[in-house]
């Protein structure tokens, strides 16, 4: 697993970026006093409300809330990993970051090994494809459609009918073959006398990550050689199921439009394409995974499946439908006619009647019902039964509870099943025991009756004035401090003014992984311009919180002290009611 990065470095690193000048390079930015404004690109408003300090180096938006420093700001503005992110700006910045931190010792050095030689396996596969060799190849491309421009856009090659054309070629480069083995270009003979060419008399795919590095191929027969589609296997570089097909070429598309299309084959994404399609993306003839639409939801939550109409295809579509919801993506499924995949009906209609086809996408509930309705008897007992329980585990994953509702009743209406039975069954459906499941991030444990304004008020005073936090230390504690996220903020604060460190929000935040934290950092710098008297008002939030303290600590032991009562316990009720009273008295005298 890869080394974190040290935050001397990210510190470093966000000491030499202007925070102002990435953004303003992506979203237009107006002067507004010590600020930056702008409509915020992370909600739709009319009035800007997304303010960038250069002060503070972070933004806020006090419409939708969101908020962080210029990592953050990447991450979500170009659906960024935060490595990415870093890396992006370390180069910017002319920081070096050692190579231990973006890989697992055991491959140390490796990785550019494995990325080059895929690279230049790319580059021998297209040369072939314009040599005399590839003439079938580039035949058979061109009559499936394929331009010329979008055979050079995606890269396309061909892999000789040699058992080693490309052993041959990296031979002359000195290249070690175990290399090549490692990432899936040749496999090893039986009886290890050395290796053969995986891909043979096949039209090559490369296959890219989002950062257009060569991480794997797709290779397609030329005549009826069975399989038709071989894939690299999972390699160092490469899995198959947290890549999609394209995304290189789509995202900024996907981000601009909101929503992206998924097919299922490498032509069914190139073939729209080339037809204009572009927020289009391939699963690589896999079953959608949840890695995968992860990193698709980085660009959007809206998806429209087009998968093949057949059979295989309407299954493709059922198995990725819980999977989506559970990942809180909005799922449409548009059908296309009998017989046609995305690629041939591109090519046969036309951009604008695949557009339309999209357009005329169905919600999750629709089609699943449509389907399950050819295949069971909703007349009968026993078929309404059926699609009923089909139905309920993908209603019961369904996170907005006004629509799940909504489908419930739907499906009362149209199976004539008592609604209040449909209810009984879904508090049965169990979402953790299927195939698919939504691993979400920890979120902040969350106070009763949300955050207290005294410590929000509080922490909004130290970022403005750090050297406050060894009073606050001192006459109430850090851990007296209920809201999870606040405390370890201000915990934070307190370890590096020990250490004598400057204390700046932007950087402050890039010591957090949570949304959730950043946000609140962001927050509470917002609300520093409405503070007037910061001393009377650091006195204040103190007293404020010690008092609240005291009160759920009263109330506790008076809760404590009827369980002890209940369960007759004299010797337990005594020291909780001891305790009661030396608190009342403290309360007193204060």
């Amino acid at each position: 697993m890869a080394n974190r990065i040290k935050d001397e470095l990210i510190d470093e690193i966000l000491d030499k970026t202007d925070i102002v000048g990435v953004i303003s390079s992506r979203i237009q930015l107006k002067k507004a006093g010590r600020n930056f404004k702008a409509v915020c690109p992370f909600h739709t408003e009319k009035t800007p409300s997304f303010v960038v300090s250069p002060d503070k180096q972070i933004y806020h938006c006090f419409g939708c809330q969101s908020g962080g420093n210029v990592i953050s700001f990447l991450m979500k503005f170009d659906r960024l990993t935060f490595r990415e992110s870093v890396k992006l700006l370390a180069d910017k910045a002319d920081v070096k970051i050692p190579s231990a931190y973006f890989r697992s010792s055991e491959h140390e050095g490796a990785f550019d090994k494995y990325f080059s030689a895929n690279e230049a396996a790319k580059n021998f596969y297209k040369g072939q494809l314009l040599s005399s060799g590839g003439k079938t190849a580039l035949r058979i491309l061109k009559d499936r459609g394929l331009a010329d421009d979008s055979i050079r856009a995606f890269q396309l090659g061909y892999a000789p009918n040699a058992w080693d054309g490309l052993i041959r070629f990296f031979k002359t480069k000195g290249v070690d073959l175990g290399a090549l083995e490692r990432v899936g270009l040749v496999l090893r003979r039986e009886n290890n006398s050395g290796y053969y060419d995986r891909f043979r008399n096949r039209i090559v795919f490369p296959i890219f990550d989002i950062r257009n590095k060569v991480v794997g191929f797709g290779a397609r027969a030329l005549g009826d050689v069975q399989p038709k589609y071989i894939n690299s296997p999972d390699t160092p570089v490469y899995n198959k199921g947290r890549v999609l097909y394209g995304l290189n070429y789509s995202k900024n598309t996907i981000r601009d439009k909101d929503y992206a299309v998924i097919v299922e084959g490498y032509l069914d994404m190139v073939i729209p394409y080339q037809h204009g399609i572009r927020n289009i993306v391939a699963t690589l003839g896999t079953a959608l995974t949840p890695d995968q639409i992860r990193l698709l939801k980085r660009y959007t939550k809206t998806v429209v499946i087009v998968f093949d109409s057949d059979k295989a295809g309407e299954e493709a579509s059922l198995r990725g439908l819980d999977m989506l919801i559970s990942l809180e993506m909005n799922v449409r499924i548009a059908t296309l006619p009998k017989g046609q995949d995305p690629d041939s009906f591109c090519r046969a209609n036309g951009a604008q009647a695949f557009e339309k086809l999209i357009k005329s996408s169905k919600d999750i509930f629709d089609y699943k019902m449509g389907l399950l309705m050819k295949r069971f008897n909703k007349d009968g007992v026993r078929g309404r039964a059926a699609i009923a329980t089909m139905m309920l585990p993908t209603i019961a994953r369904i996170p907005n509870e006004i629509l799940k509702a909504s489908f419930l009743k739907k499906i009362s209406d149209m199976l004539s099943i008592d609604e209040s039975a449909l209810k009984a069954e879904l508090r049965k459906v169990r979402t953790d025991n299927y195939a698919y499941q939504a691993f979400r991030q920890d979120s902040l444990s969350k106070r009763k009756g949300g955050l207290k304004q005294a410590e929000l008020l509080l922490l909004s005073v130290v970022l403005e004035e750090p050297q406050v936090i060894s009073t606050i230390d001192e006459k109430l504690g850090i851990g007296q401090i209920q809201a999870e996220g606040i405390r370890h903020i201000l915990g934070a604060v307190l370890e590096m003014s020990k250490r004598g460190k400057r204390v700046i929000p932007g950087n402050l935040m890039s010591h957090f992984d949570n949304d959730q934290t950043k946000n609140l950092i962001s927050e509470a710098v917002s609300i520093i311009d409405t503070i007037q008297d910061r001393d009377k008002v650091l006195a204040d939030c103190i007293s404020r919180i010690k008092e609240d303290n005291m009160k759920d600590d009263l109330g506790r032991l008076r809760e404590e002290i009827r369980m002890a009562q209940e369960s007759r316990d004299v010797a337990k009720m005594n020291v909780f009611v001891t305790k009661y009273n030396e608190l009342l008295k403290k309360r007193r005298e204060k």
